[in-house]
């Protein structure tokens, strides 16, 4: 019989626990509580697994189930650069606006 498990709270840990020892069970898990593991190993695999996924994945199948959003965040960086210009200095225009005789 196959399961989709889904928790929330305490049920977010038990069912990463399900999922981890029933894998063969469990084909499908959605959790609305994410836990995260903090162990030295763990944030030292995410860290290289990200800039040099070749070190640490086995697979390319690994690494997308591992990083599953991969360049996203990159091209959103590079597409979104008129947005973080007007966070960072959007009093510009409202200062040169000021000064303006055309609004005068």
């Amino acid at each position: 019989t196959k399961y989709v498990v889904h928790g929330g709270d305490w049920g977010s840990i038990i069912g990463q626990l399900l999922t981890a020892m029933y894998p063969e069970q469990v084909i499908g898990l959605h959790i609305t509580m994410n836990r995260f593991s903090t162990g030295a190993r763990a944030i030292l695999q995410t860290a290289i697994g990200t800039v040099l996924p070749g070190l640490v994945y086995k697979s390319k199948k690994e690494e997308t189930f591992m990083h599953p959003i991969g360049g996203l965040s990159t091209r959103m960086y590079k597409q979104m650069a008129y947005f973080h210009a007007q966070s960072v200095m959007g009093d510009s225009i409202g200062y040169g606006m000021t000064d303006s005789r055309t609004l005068r």
